[in-house]
């Protein structure tokens, strides 16, 4: 009669009786429903007068009250939930109130309760109440720990109480994203006891049928098909542990199945803190509870990578290799390090995918790890240490590199490598030599079981294969000792052994890896060139296919390697030349192996290296037979038998060359020259061991008309083979190979030559290897087809002269010195002291050098005439460069004329 009337609505929803197990009264809970939804002022009556109840109702164990009291709770949550904040407090102090009697039945409600007010909270709460976070915070724990403890005693129900503990993990996952200190705390304690739980109570390969059943590699549909039968086979089997539950009949099964879901509910996120969070603890568990073993935990970490969205799974591997860059530099973390270091192999080594994941930020960062080990960390490391930790990163790098997720991943990988070393050679690093060379060693190694894992285990998955212009960056590797910073600090030994290495590592690609990937392919045949996820044939349509047949490798100017200065061939032979010229520790075994690399290089690309080779026998052609050094006896039988190799190669290579190449005279030339060489002493026949013909012979210098005379002899010869190519002894930059592009034949787009171009018309003659223009030879154009003429501004340094002439011209007067001392400077007049041996940057010739004078634009020199109005004054005979344009006659001297009519085309190509 004097109740109020929120009051006499909660008390009718509870039915009469001292039963355990009650529910409230169906109509009467449906009416208190309404009437607090109605105004926010009545459901904060409802809820005090609830916790008013409950307080009594504990102290008097009435507990099918509790129960019915947890049921109504359960039910304002679910109706009220846009005024959550309301009661959010009072439901946790009810729920805490419930606990007191260690009740398992009353506890299975509590925890329903709980897991209603976990899937309806929201953010709101975690930011704007702390005080809610604190409560909510210690309930969850308290919870937690109430299965736990309750589980430890043996009893009926032990595996019910284990149950509540992992339940209250899998609800909370709902929320702990909202607060990421609660996240961090509650994955600290829920993340061991899943682990030790799964370890416990897992069937035998329990983990390897998840793994499997969840990885789906590369797309292949029966994959997929057992993914969708055991992800309908696993609800039901979580079904069946929630019915257990109830019936209190749960099994070791059904806790397996319940610790399996936790942990995807952990796992299964877009949060990238969260997953962070969740692999470290896997990880801390692992290295403090090692009785489960490496590979177990390994597996373990794949399993629950597997269940993480496809496209974050990288976020696992990021983690990982973060953590071991703070770790590197903690001395006391070794075997933690180690620990960590074996994660990021497993889980590279696995099938599990992961889309997005950065293939080259990877390596560069786990090479920054090795890099780091060997320079940094070796001081606190023992060598047994150090050796496992580098091969551990060595493996991760192989691993990856050879699990293919998009078509360029290979040579992005090799390439990473390269640069490496190549930084690691050119660098000031004072770190011990020994460590540097097990380090440039260490990474050979990597990029030899890329390419050992990639032909003993081929993928269906399609991929570019590397090519030779991902080598150029690693070509230094073959230069003397005396040319690299870091060959300056190691032993003899030390360079042979990595030179070494190297070239057998290039060998093995020449045979089992170089295909031609240069033509463009537009469509790919779906599943029978290639086999992958969506993902990746999403975007594979566009992308090139199957490999082209070797003998393209063969076809003239194949991938530009004549037109562009800057080609593989070219830059290998400027450092071949390097390693042969003024080498006074050349090693017979490495000469050797280059040989080997060549006449490799000759089968596979034919014509392409002739071209690229004509200047360079000249400059090692030997040009005095009386007492040569070894070394320069050497190097003359590595150039005869280049030569030879091509000339034997030519008429197999290329049919239509058969009859040519059994009437040319310059093949009857070199045998009877390498026949005298072999007669008297001066050739090397352990490096290139011939069999002498009996007959007499005498020495006859091969000379520049003798090419001649052969090149001319055939069209196709004639049409990629200049015998004036500039001689270059560096690496041309890819803006001078534009203006070095008018010393080659002229290509139109059809592919076919149009004839020389400035390298005959403008008269370009280059010595037999001398710089300062002795034994000059005349062109000849004897035999040249399409023979057109072309007037250019002529060679590098003739812009630098006229620039130089026109700054230092000042009221007509010239300073006549100016332009010898350029030329001088430059290494090109002719009283040049240019030293081939001296810098990698300088060029033969006349072509180019990096000494620090500046490079100039003809924009430059447009707008110095613009600026004075002035002509430059006629130069002398004794003031041009040797092969410069500005020795012959001219149509005209007005040069402001000729760079009024360049445009900006002509700006962008004739640059220096």
């Amino acid at each position: 009669m004097f109740l109020s009337k929120h009051q006499k609505l909660i008390l009718q929803c509870y039915p009469p009786g001292k039963g355990i197990e009650k529910k409230p009264n169906s109509s009467e809970l449906s009416y208190l429903l309404y009437y607090a939804s109605t105004r926010r002022v009545k459901l904060e009556k409802v809820i005090k007068f609830l916790y008013k109840k409950t307080v009594g109702d504990a102290n008097r164990n009435k507990f099918g009250n509790l129960e019915v009291t947890l049921i109504i709770v359960s039910s304002l949550i679910e109706k009220c939930t846009d005024n959550l904040n309301v009661f959010a407090d009072e439901a946790l102090s009810i729920m805490n109130l419930c606990l007191k009697n260690n009740d398992l039945s009353l506890a299975k409600t509590v925890l329903n309760t709980y897991g209603t007010l976990c899937k309806n909270l929201n953010s709101d709460l975690f930011v704007g109440d702390k005080e809610f976070v604190k409560n909510f915070s210690n309930f969850s724990n308290k919870l937690f720990d109430f299965g736990t403890n309750n589980s430890k005693t043996p009893s009926p129900n032990q595996l019910e109480w284990k149950m509540i503990s992992l339940i209250s993990c899998r609800y909370i996952s709902h929320c702990i994203s909202y607060d990421s200190e609660l996240c961090r705390r509650f994955l600290s304690r829920a993340i061991p006891l899943l682990i030790e739980t799964y370890h416990e109570y897992q069937p035998n390969d329990k983990e390897i049928s998840h793994i499997r059943t969840n990885s789906a590699v590369n797309g292949d549909e029966e994959a997929i098909k057992l993914t969708k039968v055991s992800s309908a086979k696993t609800a039901i089997a979580h079904q069946k542990a929630d019915e257990d539950f109830e019936n209190d009949i749960v099994d070791k099964q059904d806790v397996h199945e319940e610790t399996v879901s936790c942990l995807k509910a952990y796992f299964n996120t877009s949060l990238i803190s969260q997953i962070s969070e969740a692999t470290m603890q896997v990880v801390k568990y692992n290295y403090n509870h090692p009785k489960s073993g490496i590979d177990w935990s390994n597996k373990f970490l794949q399993l629950c990578t597997s269940w993480i969205p496809v496209q974050l799974r990288f976020v696992v591997l990021t983690t990982l290799v973060g953590n071991l860059k703070n770790l590197s530099s903690d001395k006391s973390q070794i075997d933690y390090q180690k620990h960590v270091a074996k994660f990021v192999l497993g889980l590279v080594s696995s099938n599990v995918n992961m889309i997005g994941l950065s293939i080259s930020d990877f390596i560069q960062n786990i090479l920054d790890l090795q890099h780091y080990l060997y320079t940094k960390q070796f001081d606190s490391l023992s060598s047994d240490n150090l050796n496992e930790l580098s091969n551990i990163y060595s493996n991760a790098i192989v691993k990856l590199s050879t699990h293919i997720y998009y078509f360029d991943q290979v040579p992005d990988s090799i390439n990473e490598i390269f640069i490496k070393i190549d930084s690691t050679l050119q660098s000031e690093d004072s770190s011990p030599s020994a460590n540097l060379f097990k380090f440039i060693s260490t990474l050979l190694n990597d990029v030899s079981g890329i390419f050992q894992d990639l032909r003993n285990k081929p993928s269906s998955i399609n991929r570019n294969h590397v090519g030779l212009h991902h080598w150029e960056i690693s070509l230094p590797l073959i230069a003397q000792k005396k040319l690299t910073n870091l060959y300056k600090k190691l032993s003899q030994e030390e360079v042979d052994s990595i030179q070494s290495k190297y070239l057998e590592l290039f060998e093995f690609f020449l045979d089992y890896e170089l295909e031609d990937d240069n033509e463009d392919i537009n469509e790919i045949k779906g599943s029978e060139n290639i086999k992958s996820n969506s993902s990746i044939n999403a975007s594979a349509s566009s992308l090139k296919g199957d490999p082209i047949d070797k003998d393209n490798l063969l076809n003239a100017n194949y991938d530009n390697l004549i037109t562009n200065q800057n080609n593989f061939i070219s830059n290998y032979l400027v450092f071949l030349d390097k390693y042969l010229t003024n080498n006074e520790s050349i090693n017979f075994q490495i000469t050797e192996k280059l040989l080997i690399i060549s006449r490799l290089l000759i089968d596979k690309f034919g014509i392409n290296f002739l071209s690229n080779f004509t200047p360079f026998y000249f400059h090692w052609q030997l040009q005095n037979i009386d007492g040569p050094s070894k070394d320069t006896v050497l190097r003359d039988t590595f150039n005869d038998t280049c030569l030879k190799n091509i000339l034997d190669s030519l008429d197999s290579q290329y049919p239509e060359l058969s009859e040519h190449m059994s009437k040319c005279p310059l093949v009857d030339k070199l045998s009877y020259n390498i026949d005298y060489k072999i007669s008297n002493g001066i050739w090397s026949t352990e490096l290139s061991p011939i069999e002498k013909l009996n007959r007499d012979s005498n020495i006859n210098i091969i000379e520049k008309k003798d090419f001649q005379e052969f090149v001319s002899g055939h069209k196709l010869l004639s049409t990629w083979v200049n015998v004036d190519k500039p001689l270059v002894l560096s690496v041309v930059p890819d803006d001078l190979s534009k203006e070095l592009a008018s010393e080659l034949p002229h290509v139109n787009g059809n592919g076919t030559s149009n004839g020389y171009s400035n390298g005959i018309s403008n008269g370009h003659h280059e010595s037999n290897g001398s710089i300062n223009g002795d034994h000059l030879t005349e062109n000849s154009s004897k035999g040249i087809e399409d023979y057109k003429p072309t007037l250019g501004l002529g060679n590098t340094a003739d812009i630098i002269s006229i620039h130089s002439g026109l700054r230092n011209t000042s009221n007509g007067i010239h300073h006549s010195n100016t332009i010898n001392s350029i030329n001088n400077n430059l290494g090109v007049g002719p009283n040049s002291s240019y030293n081939t041996t001296n810098s990698w940057t300088e060029y033969n010739g006349s072509v180019y050098t990096d000494n620090k004078s500046k490079h100039l634009k003809v924009s430059e020199l447009k707008e110095m005439l613009s600026d004075h109005n002035l002509k430059p004054p006629t130069i002398g005979d004794n003031q041009v460069t040797p092969g410069s344009v500005l020795s012959k006659q001219m149509v005209t001297h007005d040069m402001g004329s000729i760079l009024d009519d360049l445009d900006s085309g002509d700006d962008e190509s004739i640059i220096v």
